[in-house]
Parts: C-alpha cells; sequence; structure tokens
C-alpha cells in the first residue's frame, strides 16, 4: 500500500477517535459557564476535525484514483512491451519461414530439371522382386546422364539407345 494513502487514513482513523471522546457535552446534569465554554470550544474543535475529516477522505480518494492510473499505466506499458516481443518473434518466423519458402523453391528448380532431363528415358522396368533378379534401362545416346554408369555399367548399345542393367541390389 502506499505510504502517503496510509498516513492520510492514520490521520483520519485518529481524528474520529477524538470525535468520540469529545462526546455530547449535554450529558451532565449542571451546565456552569465553564461547561458552556468548554462546549463551544469543544463543539468548534468537533466542527474543525469534520473538516479535516472530510478534507482527508477527499484525498484518500484522490490518491486512490492515482494509484489506479498507475497500474493501469503500468498495464498497458506491459501489454506494449509484451506487444512488440510478439511482433518481433512474428518477424524472425516471418524471415525463416521465406527462407525455407525460397530453400524449398530451390529443390522444386532442382527437381523440375531433375525431371526433364529425366524425360528422355523411355522404359525403366524394375522387378524387385529378389535381390538377384536384374532391371534393364534404356535411354537415349543424346539424353545419356554421365552419373547413370557410376550405377550401371552400359550393358549395350543398341541404335540411338544405350541399355544399363542394375541389379535389384543398386536399386
Amino acid at each position: 500500500m502506499d505510504e502517503k494513502l496510509q498516513n492520510l487514513r492514520q490521520q483520519y482513523g485518529d481524528i474520529q477517535q477524538q470525535a468520540i471522546e469529545l462526546g455530547d457535552p449535554m450529558d451532565s446534569p449542571v451546565i456552569s459557564l465553564k461547561d458552556i465554554k468548554k462546549q463551544r470550544e469543544d463543539s468548534q474543535r468537533l466542527a474543525d476535525l469534520r473538516s479535516l475529516a472530510a478534507n482527508l477522505q477527499r484525498e484518500i480518494g484522490k490518491r486512490e484514483e492515482e494509484l489506479e492510473q498507475v497500474a493501469a499505466q503500468q498495464a498497458i506499458e506491459q501489454a506494449r512491451e509484451r506487444v512488440a516481443a510478439a511482433e518481433e518473434g512474428l518477424e524472425q518466423l516471418m524471415i525463416e519461414f521465406n527462407e525455407l519458402t525460397d530453400k524449398q523453391h530451390e529443390i522444386f528448380e532442382k527437381a523440375l530439371e531433375i525431371s526433364r532431363r529425366m524425360a528422355p528415358i523411355v522404359n525403366l522396368a524394375y522387378s524387385p522382386y529378389l535381390k538377384k533378379q536384374s532391371t534393364a534401362m534404356f535411354t537415349r545416346k543424346d539424353y545419356y546422364l554421365p552419373s547413370v554408369p557410376r550405377i550401371a555399367p552400359i550393358k549395350a548399345k543398341a541404335g540411338d539407345y544405350y541399355i544399363f542393367e542394375i541389379s535389384g541390389e543398386a536399386l
């Protein structure tokens, strides 16, 4: 709790206690001039205390409102900080997503290039039922892929075609 607010409440409590102690001076059976004078002083003091108490109540209300506004402002600032952090995180995720998308496009381009280069292959018979069985692959000479002989040696040349034999184990 705020120290100033606590002090104001303490003063208000003291004033209330003094007003209770003053009480009603008319309770005494005999009223003397001294009692009347004391009654006037007490009445004046009680009026002053009530006025002071009302002023303190207003100050307490103002201070409570100020504290609520400060707390609300702090909550707003914290929310703004969280939003800024979330935006930074989102921005980083978008950058990573764009990088991955660029890599994906590169992979698709490479796959299309490989597909374009492999399109001339006329036939690829694949029978991997037994590892000892062979598969023949035919391709045109002008679309010969240099990497193929590393997988399968050229078995024969038939006109415009190379014939490769790929074992079931190689596949």
